[in-house]
């Protein structure tokens, strides 16, 4: 019965060093999967969540199916639509240069087409 009693003893040393070991590797896991997006966000806890929706994702596999969704696509198209906007305003702001007609495009202009007759 001791040789049984040490036999456990000694599993049980192995079992906490794979658990170690494991728990080791899952963060290690943990930090490569995490999204590089600038809508993405991770608070303290190390939750995901979309700047763009307000809304928490539940784990990194789910982050694909949140940016291909409706509410996320509308939100780009509002944040593109509003920087275009803002980009069009300091390019109107300079003076556009006005091009001048040249001679023959006013000749063309001024002439008469003669009617069938």
């Amino acid at each position: 019965m001791a040789a049984a009693g040490v036999g456990t003893g000694r599993k049980q040393v192995r079992q906490e060093e794979l658990r170690r070991l494991m728990r080791e590797k899952k963060r290690q896991n943990a930090d490569k999967k995490r999204i590089e997006s600038p809508f993405a966000k991770y608070n303290s806890l190390g939750h995901l969540s979309c700047t763009l929706c307000s809304a928490p994702v539940k784990s990194e596999l789910l982050w694909q199916i949140d940016v291909l969704g409706k509410q996320h696509r509308e939100r780009v198209a509002e944040l593109k639509g509003a920087k275009q906007a803002a980009s069009g305003l300091a390019a109107g702001a300079l003076p556009q240069p006005v091009k001048r007609k040249t001679a023959d495009a006013e000749s063309t202009q001024l002439k008469k087409t003669k009617g069938p007759g």
